[in-house]
């Protein structure tokens, strides 16, 4: 019965919308992510490109996952030039930059905080599924 519930809750949700913004999470929201813990993150995470390439570049948005939803939910304006929604408030974020191009598990990151970041996101039914980057 508390299946039934939770299905029903989330039926406006496709499948597709659910696995891309559990995706966006993982791989972009991290209170607690510090510069010096890129290579570390990228590896528990299992942050790679295909065929486990190592990423080149991967940002993570220091903040919980309801303040990142909430620029999907009002506290975002969309672009329509660039069809993405940018925030309202800035965030601080760390940016992991591959060292040197290798392959899972050899992949080492250096790490780079920037502040005051407003982040651009691609919604879809409410919640972030795309990060599409930042700026001042």
């Amino acid at each position: 019965m508390a299946f039934q519930v939770v299905v029903r809750f989330f039926s406006h949700i496709s499948v597709q919308t659910a696995e891309g913004a559990a995706k966006f999470k993982r791989q972009h929201v991290d209170k607690k992510m510090t510069a010096e813990k890129c290579t570390a993150t990228m590896k528990r995470k299992k942050i790679y490109d295909d065929n486990n390439v190592c990423k080149k570049m991967n940002t993570f948005i220091l903040a919980d996952a309801k303040e990142v939803k909430s620029v999907c939910s009002g506290e975002g304006v969309y672009n329509n030039a660039r069809h993405y929604t940018e925030s309202k408030k800035k965030f601080t974020v760390v940016v992991c930059t591959v060292k040197k191009q290798a392959r899972k598990p050899k992949c080492e990151y250096k790490g780079k905080c920037l502040n005051n970041r407003v982040i651009a996101v691609n919604c879809q039914d409410g919640l972030p599924v795309h990060y599409a980057g930042d700026h001042m």
